[in-house]
């Protein structure tokens, strides 16, 4: 059994989310998915920590998919990521080599 506290860890390690109520949900949805995902044991909290990450990002607004803002003083234009992060895309890639016969991660 996956420790949830040990996922709110690498979520705050990840976002700058501290509202201890809601990142004990997201730690928990983060769980559920993963679990329901295929991922056991220790690649289990792994998995949770970067899906809750994600989560984390977009409700705290670091994920933002604005593309462009004008101010009267300045201009700043974000890179598109259409709802993805580097947090779920990390999760994928995991989830990508559990299916594929694979339990192994390698962190490039």
């Amino acid at each position: 059994m996956v420790d949830a506290q040990n996922v709110i860890k690498r979520i705050k390690r990840n976002t700058k989310l501290d509202d201890e109520e809601l990142l004990a949900e997201i730690a928990q949805d983060a769980i559920d998915n993963a679990t329901a995902d295929g991922f056991t044991g220790p690649k289990l909290e792994i998995a949770a920590g970067w899906l809750g990450s994600h989560f984390a990002s977009l409700i705290s607004g670091a994920n933002s998919n604005i593309k462009k803002q004008t101010l009267a003083v300045m201009s700043i234009e974000y890179q598109s990521s259409d709802g993805s992060s580097t947090y779920l895309v990390e999760y994928e890639r995991m989830r990508d080599l559990l299916n594929g016969g694979s339990n192994q991660v390698e962190f490039i």
